[in-house]
């Protein structure tokens, strides 16, 4: 059975360039501590000359792919100049080149994640489903709790059916795991560029009112309201779609929601909680303790984590296992 782990980046402001490529460099190292053989591929959509030094050692296929806005304009010409004002859509955009490998099982990494263990043991252990990932923040499945403000469930649902789509349980894409080879079946590109598209649109016509949790500057939506005009026709405002949270950094994730749900029988199921972390849930783990796979620890927990590795990694001399994937990479996340 083929597998794949894929990264993918594209920034254009120096300081970002900075932490994302401590962050991967980071990512990397940690799964290559535990599996020196499963192919990495890194898409990239800049210049990074340092990281591309950095990951010599690695064993990492890095596949350049041009200008950002270059390739939404590729998918999707209308709507290139806003949509590349948002960091994060490219990395639903590298399917034709992931199907050059025709992986069986794709796993999909953000640059804020960590190894623990063989990633191959995820691949092994979650291959009954199409897709796995962990819920959302504040979904109904959150341990957290449910917090409609921050992702309206009920809206979300009934989005799904005026539709005509299946509702997908709305999950977190910082670490997606693939199987059958679902880009196949759709369009992915078009259909959820489309949907970002419809999106945005909404989010443009209606200014957000109460979470300090909009992000409409930096996902491109202020662009787009200060250029209404020049990119959103009548048949845009028609075809605009209700976006159901508070949070707009999000709208990559519900239009996927969206995507996978036109693709008939698609199944969804949760990474257990035991293998995959999310956000701040490693910050209250003991590494001695450790039985988790992965953790995709969010950036703005950087510090935290820092300091969580200070705290713990010099009495941990009986799992040597880890002791030695932080040696390799705690320089290059602090």
């Amino acid at each position: 059975m083929k597998r794949l782990v894929t990264y993918s980046i594209a920034v254009s402001d120096p300081e970002r360039e900075f932490t994302l490529t401590k962050q991967v460099v980071a990512s990397i190292r940690s799964l290559r501590a535990h599996n020196r053989s499963i192919p990495i591929v890194l898409y990239l959509y800049c210049d990074m000359p340092q990281l591309v030094s950095d990951l010599e050692s690695s064993t990492v296929t890095v596949i350049q792919k041009g200008l950002y806005k270059t390739q939404l304009a590729k998918v999707s010409p209308k709507c290139a100049e806003v949509l590349s004002r948002h960091p994060v859509l490219h990395k639903l955009l590298n399917f034709a080149e992931i199907d050059e490998f025709d992986p069986d099982q794709l796993l999909l990494l953000d640059c804020d994640t960590l190894f623990f263990d063989d990633v191959e043991r995820l691949f092994a252990n979650y291959k009954n489903a199409d897709c796995y990932a962990r819920e959302e923040h504040s979904c109904k499945r959150s341990a957290r709790g449910y917090d409609p403000e921050y992702l309206d469930e009920g809206l979300l649902a009934k989005l799904a059916r005026s539709e005509g789509v299946s509702p997908i349980p709305p999950f977190n894409t910082g670490l997606l795991l693939f199987n059958n080879k679902f880009w196949r079946k759709i369009d992915i590109q078009l259909r959820f560029i489309s949907y970002v598209w419809r999106l945005s649109v909404w989010m443009a016509l209606h200014r957000q009112e109460g979470p300090a949790q909009c992000h409409d500057g930096a996902i491109g939506v202020d662009f787009l309201r200060d250029h209404l005009r020049e990119y959103v026709k009548p048949e845009d405002e028609r075809a605009a779609l209700m976006f159901p949270s508070g949070n707009r950094w999000i709208v990559d994730e519900v239009a996927l929601w969206f995507t996978l749900g036109t693709i008939p029988n698609f199944r969804y199921e949760d990474f257990s909680k035991r293998d995959v972390l999310q956000g701040g849930e490693i910050i209250h783990k003991a590494p001695r303790d450790a039985h988790w796979i992965a953790s995709h620890y969010y950036s703005i927990n950087t510090s935290r984590l820092v300091d969580w590795l200070k705290r713990y990694l010099p009495p941990i001399e009986d799992v040597s296992n880890l002791v030695e994937q932080w040696n390799r990479c705690k320089d290059e996340i602090s």
